[in-house]
């Protein structure tokens, strides 16, 4: 007999094999994203995706880049403590300039 199981806990499993971080992970991401990193990151930035441990986040501007960049450290603990170990283990800062990618 065969053990059901969530579809959410299986499609993690699928996601995680082909190289793609839990979509959970990243919809909780995005929805606490200013709760979570606080000043000087909340309004100013916000994340694009997550694959294999790397989440991107989308900056406004080169100097929000700048700004942020020396927090990551504690924005990468923060996470570590939302989302689990292992699940987002570098960040790294993509200027956005158009709407369109932003979230």
């Amino acid at each position: 007999m065969y053990e059901l199981q969530r579809l959410d806990e299986v499609m993690d499993l699928v996601l995680s094999r082909i190289g793609v971080a839990s979509a959970r992970h990243l919809d909780e991401l995005t929805s606490r994203w200013d709760d979570i990193t606080g000043v000087p990151w909340a309004g100013r930035t916000w994340p694009l995706s997550l694959q294999e441990g790397e989440l991107v986040v989308g900056v406004d501007s080169g100097s929000t880049a700048s700004l942020v960049k020396y927090d990551i450290q504690r924005v990468l603990e923060l996470l570590e403590t939302v989302t689990g170990p292992g699940i987002v283990t570098k960040v790294t800062l993509k200027v956005v300039t158009s709407g369109r990618e932003r979230r």
